[in-house]
């Protein structure tokens, strides 16, 4: 909440992926992606189950279905952060929680290890990006 206090997501009209290729949905794009899928969580329309859960509250979207998503239910209240690929049953979870995610980005970028081209952010230093990664989220990396 205080994230989005803060500032409410990016302009939808200037997408440039804010993490990877993926923007920041503002609070009305957030409830808008969770409440269709769990609408159609409720219909039946997953053909697996667990593909979505209404605990899990996406936050990034790339514009083509998937999202970052803060896994509301998370086990011990850590909440962490999963990757929602819409064509796959696999949810992987990226960070121990928002502030690691927040902490990777922010060092990231002042570590000037990303580039802006063609509409979104390109790393130029993976390696560096990955050891920031595995430095902030040791359990995940």
């Amino acid at each position: 909440r205080s994230l989005y206090a803060w500032k409410n997501g990016q302009n939808p009209l200037a997408f440039v992926g804010l993490f990877r290729n993926f923007a920041w949905l503002s609070s009305n794009e957030l409830v808008a992606h969770w409440e269709s899928n769990t609408m159609l969580l409720r219909r039946g329309d997953f053909a697996t189950e667990g593909w979505w859960s209404p605990n899990w509250i996406p936050f990034l979207h790339n514009g083509g279905g998937d999202l970052y998503c803060v896994d509301s239910a998370g086990l011990g209240g850590s909440e962490p952060i999963l990757f929602f690929d819409h064509e796959s049953e696999r949810r992987l979870v990226e960070f121990d929680h928002l502030e690691a995610w927040l902490k990777t980005v922010v060092e990231s970028f002042e570590a000037d290890c990303w580039r802006e081209a063609d509409g979104e952010m390109i790393p130029v230093d993976s390696d560096q990006i990955n050891t920031i990664f595995r430095k902030n989220n040791p359990r995940t990396a």
